[in-house]
């Protein structure tokens, strides 16, 4: 006699919280920019995980968002630093060019936060507006 169960066994509540991966080039080591951009990513995880409560990962290939910083040497002395945020279906949902990064940690939690948020009530896909 079966009653159901395995169904039921197999069943796994939708996660509450998306998890983010960051994936970063470092400069080369020869460039004194090394140690700044760490700095730029740790601060980064550390305020996806603090301020905005999302879970970050190592393992890219279990996050439900990526997000990549590149950081880009310049002429003479101007270095920038891109970032691209991708949602589950790796889709680019925002990119930002910036040198200074700390003020960008609130907008890609909002981001982020934002377009979980609509997937999970079932809303429209934030990629592709109509």
């Amino acid at each position: 006699v079966c009653f159901g169960t395995i169904g039921y066994a197999q069943h796994k509540p939708a996660p509450t919280k998306p998890k983010v991966s960051i994936d970063s080039n470092y400069p080369a080591q020869g460039s004194g920019a090394v140690a700044a951009f760490k700095k730029h990513v740790q601060q980064l995880t550390q305020y996806l995980q603090t301020n905005c409560g999302l879970a970050v990962t190592i393992k890219a290939d279990t996050a439900d968002y990526l997000v990549k910083l590149r950081y880009e040497e310049g002429y003479w002395i101007h270095k920038s630093v891109k970032l691209e945020i991708a949602n589950p279906d790796g889709d680019t949902i925002s990119t930002m060019d910036n040198t200074k990064l700390e003020k960008d940690y609130q907008q890609v939690c909002s981001i982020i936060l934002t377009d979980w948020s609509s997937r999970q009530a079932g809303g429209p896909d934030l990629t592709n507006p109509k």
